[in-house]
């Protein structure tokens, strides 16, 4: 399969809630990251191993009733991948997670996932930082006076 085809089987099967599956496309010391900039989105951690993989998957399939996974775009460069996604989940409880957007980084080799960093942040963007204050118009003459040559 070329990268595109183990990205997208990546997202076919998580949104299938299959862990088995997608563990097959990891190579078995793959290595997952989850990052957020919030700190306490409940997917982060680091995961080595296809196992650990797995049961990462598995146990955001138990706690979430509702894991929604929308790929949004893809780019690939080779063994690279990049896929932006929206995430919507709701808690088994009833408690709905903030939708996010998360950039997904793949690595693959041999046909296998080694690498898979995601990194999620919220849906709604930050607000817009406010405009610079003006500045004074810069001075064309230069600061720096020497004194006359001596004759």
């Amino acid at each position: 399969m070329e990268s595109r085809e183990i990205a997208t089987a990546l997202f076919d099967a998580l949104a299938a809630r299959d862990a088995q599956a997608a563990a097959r496309l990891f190579h078995k010391s793959a290595r997952h990251r989850v990052y957020s900039a919030a700190g306490d989105h409940p997917f982060v951690g680091s995961f080595e191993g296809v196992d650990a993989i797995r049961a990462q998957f598995e146990a955001a399939f138990a706690r979430f009733e509702v894991l929604v996974l929308e790929v949004r775009e893809v780019v690939v460069d080779g063994a690279r991948v990049a896929v932006k996604a929206t995430v919507d989940a709701v808690e088994r409880d009833g408690q709905r997670l903030d939708r996010s957007e998360a950039m997904h980084f793949l690595t693959i080799e041999d046909g296998r996932i080694v690498e898979f960093d995601v990194f999620f942040e919220p849906a709604q963007p930050p607000e817009p930082s406010p405009p610079p204050e003006p500045q004074e118009e810069p001075s064309h003459e230069h600061p720096i006076r020497r004194p006359p040559r001596p004759q």
